[in-house]
């Protein structure tokens, strides 16, 4: 109920506040009214649009087949579109907790977590202790002060923040179920890059990287993240190879936004962390101490995995021209746990 109410009020009866959430609906209802091209790329009429991949349109041209014809019982036409593109805004929020809460659920109850027994016994049990930290960790999320405003937009951002998070969630299943974290991992490999093309997957693929090296993954569950990144690979190469062939214009224009975009080799770093410490409050000076709390032991799965993922946005700021908004909203599912272990 705290989620639905943080995330109701300002999504709904309202006109497009900014540019971004302008330009998402755009692009929706550009391919729910004329199809073909724009729904295998996004276009804003007849523009190329490259900003964000194909997947926001793809997940709201179903809403708006479902849900538009219901609305138009008592709306307009055009507000029964715009009201049902906004319908999967709720989806993206509930898989953002759902990755958070049992990405940090599965680690806090971990050996490596738990609190030091009790002289005469008392300590929670570790389930019990993995749901206090979970519990902490949606908070925290709740509470980032810069994803208030664009977890009520029709961007692509509340799409990519869920995918990070499947992500994540994907590394920290494999532990336990190999199999579903394979799953968990393509969903979030492969969404992120659909959902935002090359920045988007660069986090969790330079993460999937650096943990394929990580003494507390055996080789069945290295072989899990490696068999995700192949498969990733494979579908988000079709896509391009398909937009080459089909849409060489959106193609080109598409490579030359990303080209220009990881252009900036620490030119807009020292902004780029300026603006994190508002955006990220409440989160960093708890993920701070918590590092210090934890630094012999660091490598232990509750803090190495949220600080790969940690490191590897860092990384992308790092080489992006310029970042903002859109790029510093990933960090907030992976600080908010690192947070939680405070």
């Amino acid at each position: 109920w705290v989620g639905l109410a943080y995330l109701l009020f300002g999504l709904f009866f309202r006109d497009a506040w900014k540019t971004d959430d302008a330009t998402g609906l755009a692009t929706i209802l550009t391919a729910f009214t004329e199809g073909g091209r724009a729904l295998l790329a996004p276009y804003i009429g007849g523009a190329p649009f490259v900003e964000h991949g194909p997947l926001l349109i793809w997940i709201a041209y179903i809403f708006e087949l479902v849900f538009s014809p219901i609305f138009g019982l008592w709306m307009s036409p055009l507000d029964a579109q715009i009201t049902a593109a906004r319908l999967p805004n709720l989806l993206y929020f509930y898989i953002i907790l759902y990755g958070a809460w049992y990405g940090c659920y599965l680690l806090a109850r971990r050996p490596e977590c738990q609190p030091l027994p009790l002289p005469f016994g008392g300590e929670p049990d570790p389930r019990d202790y993995g749901r206090m930290l979970a519990d902490c960790a949606f908070l925290f999320i709740v509470a980032c002060f810069g994803i208030l405003m664009r977890m009520h937009e029709t961007t692509f951002i509340p799409l990519l923040m869920a995918c990070h998070s499947l992500a994540f969630y994907g590394f920290v299943r494999v532990f336990e179920l190999p199999r579903q974290g394979f799953f968990f991992l393509i969903a979030g490999l492969a969404g992120s890059f659909f959902a935002a093309g090359l920045i988007g997957v660069f986090p969790p693929l330079v993460a999937a990287l650096l943990l394929l090296t990580y003494r507390f993954y055996d080789r069945t569950r290295k072989q899990a993240i490696l068999f995700a990144l192949a498969v990733s690979l494979v579908l988000c190469l079709a896509w391009l190879l398909s937009i080459k062939g089909a849409q060489p214009e959106w193609f080109s224009a598409w490579m030359s936004y990303n080209q220009l975009a990881f252009s900036g080799y620490g030119s807009s770093f020292l902004n780029a962390l300026r603006d994190l410490s508002w955006f990220l409050l409440p989160l960093w000076p708890f993920a701070l101490y918590a590092l210090w709390q934890w630094r012999c032991w660091f490598m232990a799965p509750h803090i190495f995995i949220p600080s790969v993922f940690i490191i590897a946005n860092l990384l992308l700021l790092f080489f992006l021209k310029t970042s903002f908004e859109p790029e510093y909203s990933t960090l907030v599912t992976p600080t908010a746990i690192l947070a939680a272990m405070s």
